[in-house]
C-alpha cells in the first residue's frame, strides 16, 4: 500500500507558553528555544532509524533543562532539524497541554516532512505527552517514548503545590489523583509506541522512585543520580540516545557506547561523537517485531522461538491475556540482516491460524511459523492470530441378538473455530451502494493477509474489506463511531478488478475520533473504485457499524461561476481536490494558485464579515476580492494559517457590495475544505 507522503509547505510559529510569573527571561526562552532548529529549515530525509526528537520540560521548568542533551546529541552528528523542544505552561491541566503538544507534534511533522517523532520528556512533561498517545492523536505518530524520572504514577512531595494554589497542574501529580487513575486505568503502554523509563534510586522528587516504572515499558534503573541529574549524566545520555537511534533494544544499549560519570557531566561527551563507524554500525541493524493477536482465554501463554540459519534459537513467550509478567510483542532490535524464522508454540488446545508479516516476510500458519529475509537496517513486524481449537464427541453402538455395547470415544483435531467473515480478504470485499448509507457487520475471526501492513498506523489485525465506487465529485465521511469494539479505519483508493494490497494508495485514515470509534472524510473522485479497511485495534473484535454519508458538494472552481454564500452566514464543506487555477489568476495571500475555489457574498449591510477555513482537512489559503474581471479584481484581504492548516480572514463590509473569495490550497494542496463566513 502506498502511503500519501506527509504534507508539505512551511510551518509558521510555535506554540511556546510561558508562565506569566517567570517574567521576560521565560517569556524570551519560549521564543528563542521552543524551536531548536531554524524555522527556516527545509525538510531533509530522516537519518537511518533517526525520527524528529522533540524534548519536553517538566514542572515549572522550560526547554533550558535540556541544554547539555541537546549539545551531546549535535556532538554525536545529530542535525539540528532532528531537535526539537516543546515549551508549555505547566501550570495548566495536563490534558490541556497535551492538547498542545499534539499541535507542536503536527507542526514538528509538517516542517520536518517526517511520517513520526521521538519523545523525550523530564519528570512532569511524562504526563501530558502520554495524555496525548493515550486518549489523543499521538498514539499514530509517536516512535520512541522515553521518560527521565516521570511521576507515572504519582509523586509523595505534593505539598509544595501549596505554594502554587490556582495551579491545576501540580496536584495532577499527587499519588491517587483522578487524572492519574484515569491515566493509568487499563493498558498503561498503549498502541505501537516503544515506551522507555528511566529512574533513579536515589530521586527524592519523585518518590517513591518506582512510581516513574510503566507496564510494558522498558524500565531502566540508575543509582545515586539526583532528579535532575539524569539530564546530564553521560551514561543516562548513552541510554536516550540508544532509544532513539532505534537500533538497539532499549534494555540493553547498542547504538551508543556507556561512558563513565564525569566530575563535570555538562563537559563529557560520549563515545558515539569520536565512533562514527559505531554510530553507522549501530544504524544498519535490523529490527524484527513479533506481535501476539489472540482473543484473551485463561492465561495459556505461547511460546516463540527465533532461529537463524544454524545458530541457537532465541526463545520468549508472549501473554494471551493479562499476564503481568509478559506483553503481546517482543522486540528484537540487535540483528543483522538474513533470513530468520519465527515458531510459534501454541499451549494444547490452541493453534496457529493465520500469520503476517509487513513489510515482507511468508506467513505459514499451517506450521506455525514465519520466514523472513530481514535486510540491514530494516525493521519487520509478524503477527500471529491464535485462537482455541474445538473437541468433538463420537459415540457408536454395536447391537447383537444377547448384547448391546456402547462406546464413546473424544478426538481433538486442530481445525479453527468458525470460519472468518465473507469480507475478511481485500478481493472478496463487500460492496456498498450509494454515498449514504449503514451497514452492519463484524470482524470477528478476521485475519490479515501478506502485505497488508498498517491502517492508520496501527499494525493491522482482524481486518475486513468493503468497497464502494463513486458515483459524483463529493466530500464523504465514512465513520465506526456506533461500532462495539476499538476500530481502526483506512480508506484507499484502488483498481475497480482485481484488487491488490500493495496497488492500494491511502486517501484517508484514522483510529478514536469518536471514541474508540474512527471517522475517515475524502475527496471522491467520480469512478473511482474505494476500499475501505476495518480492523480492530491490538485484535478488538465485535460487532461493526460502518457509516457513510456525503458532507461536501463540488463547487464550479471557475471565476466566471462562483457558487453565492447567503448573506447571513454559515458553513459549507468544499471539496478542492479536483479544482483547478485558471490563465491570469493572482496569487493568492502571496501563494500561487492550484486548487482554487470562487464564492460570492454580497453584504446585507454595513459591517464586519469573517471567513475562515479553519477545520480544513489540508492547508488552505484564503482571499478577498471586489471586481468583476479576473484581471481586475482589487484584493482586500487574505490569510494563511490563522488557525494552524486553517485560514481566517475578513473585511468592513459595505451595504450593498458584492466580494469575491477565493478558497486555496496551499502549495498545490487539496481535498476536503470547510468554509464559514460571518
Amino acid at each position: 500500500m502506498r502511503r500519501r507522503g506527509a504534507r508539505t509547505g512551511t510551518w509558521r510559529g510555535t506554540t511556546a507558553l510561558a508562565p506569566v510569573a517567570l517574567g521576560a527571561l521565560v517569556a524570551l526562552l519560549a521564543v528563542t528555544v521552543a524551536q531548536v532548529s531554524p524555522a527556516a529549515a527545509r525538510p531533509q530525509p530522516s537519518p537511518p532509524g533517526l525520527e524528529p526528537i522533540v524534548f519536553v520540560h517538566g514542572l515549572h521548568d522550560s526547554s533550558a533543562a535540556f541544554t547539555t542533551m541537546l549539545q551531546r546529541f549535535r556532538d554525536a552528528g545529530v542535525p539540528d532539524d532532528r531537535l526539537w523542544a516543546f515549551n508549555y505552561d505547566s501550570r495548566q491541566s495536563n490534558v490541556e497541554s497535551a492538547d498542545d503538544f499534539a499541535a507542536f507534534v503536527t507542526g514538528v511533522r509538517l516542517e520536518t516532512g517526517a511520517a513520526r517523532v521521538d519523545v523525550v520528556a523530564h519528570s512532569m512533561g511524562a504526563l501530558p505527552t502520554r495524555w496525548c498517545i493515550s486518549f489523543g492523536p499521538c498514539r499514530r505518530v509517536v516512535d520512541d517514548w522515553v521518560s527521565l524520572a516521570g511521576p507515572n504514577h504519582g509523586t509523595n512531595i505534593t505539598v509544595t503545590c501549596l505554594l502554587f494554589p490556582g495551579e491545576d497542574g501540580c496536584p495532577e501529580i499527587a499519588v491517587g489523583s483522578s487524572f492519574l487513575d484515569t491515566l493509568n486505568a487499563g493498558d498503561e503502554t498503549p498502541g505501537q509506541v516503544d515506551w522507555t523509563t528511566v529512574r533513579s534510586t536515589a530521586d527524592q522528587i519523585i518518590t517513591p522512585s518506582v512510581s516513574t516504572e510503566l507496564e510494558g515499558a522498558a524500565n531502566v534503573v540508575f543509582d545515586g543520580l539526583a532528579h535532575n541529574d539524569l539530564l546530564t549524566d553521560p551514561t543516562v545520555f548513552a541510554k536516550v540516545a540508544a532509544v532513539v537511534f532505534d537500533g538497539a533494544d532499549p534494555a540493553v544499549p547498542a547504538a551508543v557506547a556507556p561512558v563513565e560519570a564525569a566530575e563535570a557531566p555538562a563537559a563529557t561527551t560520549p563515545d558515539v561523537a569520536a565512533a562514527p563507524a559505531e554510530r553507522a554500525a549501530a544504524r544498519t541493524r535490523a529490527i524484527l517485531v513479533t506481535k501476539l493477536d489472540v482473543v484473551p482465554d485463561g492465561r495459556h501463554d505461547v511460546g516463540f522461538s527465533l532461529c537463524r540459519g544454524t545458530a541457537p534459537c532465541r526463545t520468549f513467550a508472549l501473554d494471551d491475556d493479562a499476564d503481568p509478567a509478559l506483553g503481546r510483542r517482543f522486540r528484537a532490535a540487535d540483528l543483522t540482516g538474513g533470513t530468520y524464522r519465527v515458531v510459534a508454540r501454541p499451549p494444547s488446545g490452541f493453534a496457529v491460524t493465520a500469520v503476517a508479516c509487513t513489510p515482507v516476510g511468508e506467513g505459514e500458519p499451517s506450521r506455525g511459523r514465519a520466514r523472513v529475509a530481514l535486510a540491514a537496517g530494516a525493521k519487520v513486524t509478524c503477527t500471529f492470530t491464535v485462537a482455541r481449537t474445538t473437541s468433538t464427541t463420537t459415540t457408536s453402538t454395536t447391537s447383537t441378538s444377547t448384547s448391546t455395547t456402547t462406546s464413546t470415544s473424544t478426538t481433538t483435531t486442530t481445525t479453527a473455530p468458525p470460519p472468518p467473515p465473507a469480507n475478511d480478504a481485500l478481493a472478496a470485499a463487500q460492496a456498498l451502494t450509494g454515498a449514504t448509507g449503514t451497514t452492519t457487520g463484524a470482524n470477528r475471526r478476521a485475519t490479515v493477509e501478506a502485505g497488508e501492513g498498517e491502517h492508520a498506523e496501527a499494525v493491522a489485525t482482524r481486518t475486513v474489506w468493503y468497497r464502494w465506487t463513486a458515483g459524483i465529485t463529493a466530500a464523504l465521511a465514512v465513520d465506526t463511531c456506533a461500532s462495539g469494539f476499538d476500530t481502526v479505519l483506512a480508506v484507499y483508493a484502488g483498481p475497480a478488478t482485481d484488487p491488490a494490497i500493495a496497488g492500494l494508495t491511502e486517501v484517508g485514515a484514522d483510529d478514536d475520533s469518536c471514541g474508540t470509534g474512527s471517522r475517515v472524510r475524502f475527496a471522491s473522485a467520480a469512478g473511482t473504485t474505494y476500499y475501505v479497511a476495518v480492523g480492530g485495534y491490538g485484535g478488538a473484535q465485535g460487532d461493526l457499524v460502518l457509516r457513510r454519508q456525503l458532507v461536501g458538494v463540488p463547487v464550479s472552481d471557475a471565476f466566471a461561476a462562483p457558487r453565492t454564500l447567503a448573506p447571513a452566514g454559515g458553513t459549507l464543506e468544499v471539496v478542492t481536490a479536483t479544482a483547478t487555477a485558471e490563465p491570469g489568476e493572482p496569487a493568492h495571500d502571496g501563494d500561487a494558485a492550484s486548487h482554487s475555489v470562487w464564492f460570492t457574498w454580497t453584504a446585507p449591510a454595513d459591517g464586519p464579515v469573517t471567513f475562515s477555513s479553519c477545520g480544513s482537512d489540508h492547508d488552505t489559503v484564503l482571499a478577498v476580492y471586489t471586481g468583476s474581471a479576473l484581471g481586475g479584481l482589487t484584493r482586500l484581504a487574505g490569510d494563511d494559517d490563522t488557525c494552524e492548516l486553517g485560514a481566517r480572514t475578513g473585511v468592513l463590509a459595505t451595504a450593498g457590495t458584492t466580494y469575491r473569495i477565493a478558497l486555496d490550497g496551499f502549495h498545490g494542496a487539496g481535498g476536503t475544505a470547510t468554509l464559514t463566513w460571518d
